[in-house]
């Protein structure tokens, strides 16, 4: 649920925001959701799909 304390953020306001190269976000409805990494797993899994 969000906090009705915290304004809702537009996808031009979220793209001016410097995450840095380790962090990874998205805009959910206005509210910002960070993201975990991806695994070397992960990632063979995703290379095998798209092979």
């Amino acid at each position: 649920m969000t906090n009705p304390a915290y304004r809702l953020l537009d996808a031009e306001e979220f793209l001016e925001i410097d995450f840095g190269a380790e962090r990874k976000a998205e805009l959910d409805q206005g509210v910002i959701r960070m993201m975990a990494g991806g695994t070397r797993a992960h990632a063979r899994v995703q290379a095998n799909l798209l092979a």
